[in-house]
């Protein structure tokens, strides 16, 4: 990716209202992007989304099976927890 790209990313992750910080970009072509959000929830992905002369298709759901996990030891813990 080009820093061109990565800005036009940023642009596109603004728009969606998408924080950028649970995310990963990947360019299939010149014109096609995946944009990866870390999510247990998959039911948020979008195909084939215009923006800016470029194709963009956010897939939720990545590390799902490890967050699922996390969860489950913070549930665990609470008890334990002063606040």
């Amino acid at each position: 990716m080009t820093k061109e790209d990565l800005k036009l990313v940023k642009e596109f992750l603004d728009d969606q209202k998408i924080d950028v910080l649970n995310t990963r970009a990947f360019k299939k072509d010149s014109s096609n992007f995946i944009v990866s959000v870390g999510s247990i929830d998959n039911s948020k992905s979008k195909k084939d989304i215009q923006f800016k002369g470029k194709t963009f298709s956010v897939e939720y759901g990545e590390f799902a099976e490890y967050l699922k996990e996390v969860n489950k030891y913070l549930q665990e813990a609470l008890p334990y927890a002063a606040n």
